[in-house]
């Protein structure tokens, strides 16, 4: 007999913790949008294999400090735009995901509530019982 019950102090637990490192929806997004915004570039950007790397570290990272507030991604993709590219303006094209970020920003957020609900669901399914009532008594 299973069901699909997650206790409620493993679910606290991983939605306090998902709330600040869990962000793989702002991890998937800022790299497609750098890229994005390298190839409607009108000067002479590249992409190489360092700016790519460079553009997933940023992007895991930026995405664990990445504030939890609307439209705080912008500021993000802006920070590493300046960060691998520091000598190239800001492409035009930025200025369309200023414009569409309030939608994309609600797809992120679904991500990261998807992926919050996994971590949960498998911590529950590693963890016995008695151990989170041991845990919930305390």
């Amino acid at each position: 007999e299973s069901t699909r019950e997650v206790p409620r102090s493993i679910v606290q637990f991983v939605v306090t913790i998902g709330c600040i490192l869990h962000k793989n929806g702002s991890a998937i997004y800022f790299p497609i949008a750098l890229v994005f915004l390298v190839s409607t570039s009108e000067s002479a950007v590249s992409l190489g294999w360092l700016q790519l790397v460079l553009i997933l570290l940023l992007s895991v990272l930026g995405s664990m400090g990445t504030a939890p507030t609307p439209n705080s991604s912008v500021v993000m993709i802006y920070s590493i735009w300046t960060t691998i590219y520091p000598s190239e303006e800001v492409p035009a094209s930025y200025s369309y995901l200023v414009a569409i970020s309030w939608f994309l920003g609600r797809l992120v957020t679904v991500c990261n509530i998807v992926g919050d609900g996994y971590v949960a669901r498998i911590i529950a399914e590693q963890v016995e019982d008695e151990d989170v009532d041991d845990f919930e008594m305390q």
